[in-house]
């Protein structure tokens, strides 16, 4: 079978050059050989291959006809034959022979040269081919007639007479008329020979370029006509038709097909300009709401121009740099629709390629290499999809809100992360945060004014080392967020808090860690079980979002010593469970919600130094777990609640430095476990202290001083026996000291000056052997300094100027060897300043004592004193 096939192969490569190379033959009248394939080399003579030079001829002279069937016979040995069927070849020697009878061999030059005018082989002549008789019923493969030489001048004729030789052929030629490779063969090679013979065709001498064999080409009347071996048998006459068309064709229509052509690439190219200028004119608008991520993977563009993100942060992020990374749009959309279905985020955040939402959505789609995703149930137990370990319940089922919350949580913090360092993002808040007014609508308080360069330059450019985390482990890493810094996850059955995954946030605790910019409201609505946030000692800003209600599990809040502002909202109120709220020392301002009230497990509450207006709610009172209260430094003005007495576990109640008024309410006596007590600098309170006061038997500070307080001291005072500090001053206060406030055995501090205070300083001083400050100076107090101070050991500091005390300075003074300062101008003193005191300066114990001294005249003679009066 194999040999068949090979004798087939070479059967049907002899009929081409059978067909090809008999023209050429006839044509190669330069030298050096024959061939039939290709143009020919050296002097532009043509070569048939296997073919060896005919000797004896003349090379200047015409071959004969019997010179090139010699030759051809040489050559192929007398084989010619095509079969495409299984059976044997005949593998006879027959060679066609011309219409008239001429065999190739024995015709003679004349024989030749008469059949020089056939006229073209048309399809119809082809019936050796196709099987049909064709115009003259029988034509023969030997109407192939004719000769020519190089200079093209040469024709050819058949007569189309029937013999034996033509049968067979035929025969054959039906065999294989289904073969569509032996049909293109015929026709192109029954082309090029009767082209070659009859044709006319003429060409410069030494160049065959009338045939010219490469890829397909060749040259007829000076027409390209190509085809290719590959194409359908309808390539080559499609040649012809365009060529006669070209050649029907006038010349108005040939310009009208022009300008069509001209036209049509005309709008072909404004549709493409259009097309590329257009999505750049969209990125320009100020929420490129038509940029899309996988359109720009590598860019955010802004308003200033493309601005390439990498991400950075301490710890270097480079190795997470995948921003060159396509971005998956269908995962990108399916997890920004159940974003926006649980209105985790704003649909105008999502859309903003230079918000913080858009480049943790980019990041979470593109960049982590966990790929969260939110996942069908049902295609998930199907196996659609591999799940983390964690991702599964106790029964080892998976729990799509469980991984859904994941994948919220690790959205939320990356928001958080964009929003406190990107420069971008932090510079945009900073230019919204510009000319905020607080309080009484002045710019006072205003904490970026032009001076603040805490992390900008004058052109309000953020650099992206000064608002650089201090701490920032694994953050946008490869990590479960469980080992992020500063996150605290719930206990996992089998993992525990720490490890390699993402679970549900416990705590959050990035304090003093250079947050900037503003605290995101994924926060507040993506960890829905984080029992404890701390924001304390940064730089954020903003308002503390409604969302903060949504925290239902949320115990303790930390978010002081920033810079937030806006009111508290009142949907505090819904954080049932909460235990501490801290958020002093912000720019917080209006009322304090009444809802807060609801709290009924809190703690502490540490609102001070803020803007805080308005009363205090009376559902203040509802909070009896409250141990510390802190509205100290705020603006809140009217009377302090009556309800205020019912906080039955306060230790720590602190309201200075307000604007209050009124009275202090007795049910202040009710506060049995308070040990301190700050109601100073409300210059508009007014009345008598309180004796209900006394009933405190823990309390350690009393402070009201500068106020507007009236009335005798209250001798219930030596009561408190656990008292320390006793701050009274700067009020209207009269009367005397009580004598009994010498059992205050453990007070330190006792400030009484700035009053209308009368009278001698009682003798049961001497029993207050803690006291160290004793100010009691711009009084009325009188008599002589008791002897009895001399017994109080600790006693550092004596103020006791601007008073009416008489007489000489005792010199059992000189005893108190821990004396730092002595204040006696303004009085009535006389003598000389004992010796006792002066050896406590020498001694560098006293360092401060003042006297009526000043010359020339002076009422006291003291050499040790450090300033006379």
């Amino acid at each position: 079978l194999h040999e068949r096939r090979a004798a087939r192969a070479r059967q049907m490569r002899l009929m081409e050059e059978a067909a090809s190379g008999v023209p050429s033959l006839l044509s190669s009248a330069g030298g050096g050989g024959v061939t039939g394939m290709g143009v020919g080399e050296g002097g532009g003579t043509d070569r048939l291959d296997g073919l060896e030079p005919m000797g004896g001829a003349d090379p200047a002279a015409p071959p004969t006809v019997s010179d090139v069937a010699d030759g051809f016979y040489a050559a192929h040995d007398g084989t010619f034959a095509i079969d495409d069927d299984d059976d044997d070849d005949d593998g006879n020697n027959d060679f066609p022979s011309f219409s008239n009878g001429m065999d190739l061999r024995t015709a003679s030059d004349s024989d030749f040269h008469s059949n020089a005018n056939a006229r073209n082989l048309s399809l119809e002549k082809l019936g050796f081919v196709y099987g049909s008789g064709g115009s003259d019923g029988n034509a023969s493969p030997a109407s192939l007639g004719g000769g020519g030489n190089g200079n093209g001048n040469c024709s050819g004729s058949g007569s189309g007479n029937t013999t034996t030789n033509s049968r067979r052929w035929m025969d054959r030629a039906t065999r294989v008329k289904d073969d569509e490779e032996s049909r293109k063969l015929i026709l192109l090679a029954s082309r090029r020979v009767s082209e070659t013979f009859g044709g006319g065709v003429t060409s410069p001498p030494g160049r065959n370029d009338n045939l010219r064999r490469g890829r397909g080409v060749f040259d007829i009347d000076g027409g390209d006509y190509r085809y290719d071996d590959d194409n359908d048998r309808h390539g080559m006459y499609g040649n012809h038709s365009r060529k006669r068309a070209r050649e029907s064709c006038p010349d108005w229509c040939i310009v009208q097909r022009k300008l069509l052509l001209a036209g049509g690439m005309i709008l072909l190219l404004v549709v493409i300009l259009v097309a590329t200028l257009l999505p750049g004119r969209n990125n320009g608008g100020d929420h490129h709401e038509s940029q899309q991520p996988w359109q720009t993977p590598n860019s955010y563009p802004s308003d200033e121009g493309p601005v390439i993100i990498v991400t950075t942060s301490p710890h270097d992020h480079d190795e997470f740099d995948n921003s060159q990374k396509p971005i998956d749009p269908v995962r990108f959309d399916r997890i920004k629709d159940r974003i926006l279905e649980h209105q985790i985020s704003h649909a105008m955040d999502l859309e903003n390629v230079n918000s913080a939402q858009y480049k943790a959505l980019v990041w979470i789609v593109r960049d982590d290499e966990r790929q969260l995703d939110v996942i069908d149930t049902s295609s998930t137990m199907e196996g659609d999809a591999e799940l983390n370990d964690v991702d599964m319940n106790r029964d080892g089922d998976f729990d799509e809100q469980d991984a859904q919350q994941q994948l919220f949580h690790r959205y939320a913090l990356t928001v958080l992360w964009f929003q406190t360092s990107h420069p971008d993002v932090v510079a945009d808040t900073k230019k919204n945060q510009l000319g905020l007014t607080v309080g009484d609508g002045t710019a006072e308080s205003n904490r970026y004014d032009g001076t603040d360069n805490s992390y900008s330059d004058n052109n309000g450019i953020v650099s992206s080392n000064d608002i650089q985390w201090k701490q920032s482990t694994n953050w946008l890493s490869s990590k479960g967020l469980c080992l992020w810094h500063g996150v605290t996850c719930h206990p996992h059955e089998e993992y525990g808090v720490k490890f390699d995954g993402d679970y549900h946030v416990a705590i959050l605790n990035l304090t003093e860690n250079n947050l900037h910019g503003i605290l995101p409201r994924e926060v507040w609505v993506s960890l829905t079980k984080v029992k404890a946030l701390d924001l304390s000692g940064n730089e954020l800003e903003g308002t503390i979002g409604r969302e903060v209600g949504e925290l239902a599990d949320l115990e303790d809040l930390f978010l002081s010593s920033n810079k937030f502002t806006g009111s508290l909202p009142a949907e505090i109120g819904n954080c049932l469970n909460l235990f501490n709220l801290y958020l002093n020392d912000n720019n917080l301002q209006g009322s304090l919600p009444s809802q807060i009230g609801q709290l009924t497990k809190l703690r502490g509450a540490s609102l001070f130094n803020n803007y805080f207006q308005g009363k205090i709610p009376d559902e203040i009172g509802d909070l009896k777990d409250l141990i510390a209260l802190y509205l100290d430094m705020n603006q809140f003005t009217g009377q302090i609640p009556e309800s205020i007495g019912r906080l039955e576990s306060m230790v720590d109640l602190r309201l200075r430095r307000n604007s209050l008024s009124g009275t202090l309410p007795t049910e202040l006596g009710q506060l049995t476990q308070i040990q301190t007590l700050y109601i100073d600098t409300n210059p508009k309170i007014k009345g008598r202290i309180p004796t209900q006061l006394s009933n405190l038997p823990k309390l350690d500070e009393l402070h009201l001083y500068q106020n507007n307080l009236s009335g005798p001291l209250p001798p219930e005072f030596g009561l408190l026996s656990s008292l320390t500090y006793l701050y009274l001053d700067s009020n209207e206060l009269t009367g005397s000291i009580p004598d009994e406030w010498g059992e205050l055995r453990n007070l330190e501090q006792l400030f009484l000056a700035g009053n209308n205070l009368e009278g001698p300083i009682p003798d049961t001083f001497r029993a207050m052997t803690s006291l160290r400050y004793f100010r009691a100076s711009d009084n009325d107090l009188s008599g002589q300094l008791p002897t009895e101070l001399g017994k109080m050991e600790k006693l550092e500091y004596l103020y006791l100027e601007e008073n009416d005390f008489e007489s000489q300075i005792p010199t059992e003074l000189g005893e108190l060897t821990k004396l730092k300062l002595i204040h006696l101008h303004g009085n009535d003193l006389t003598g000389v300043m004992p010796e006792q005191i002066c050896r406590l300066m020498d001694d560098f114990v006293l360092s401060d004592l003042k006297a009526d001294c000043e010359e020339p005249d002076p009422d006291v003679t003291c050499r040790c004193c450090t300033s006379c009066e």
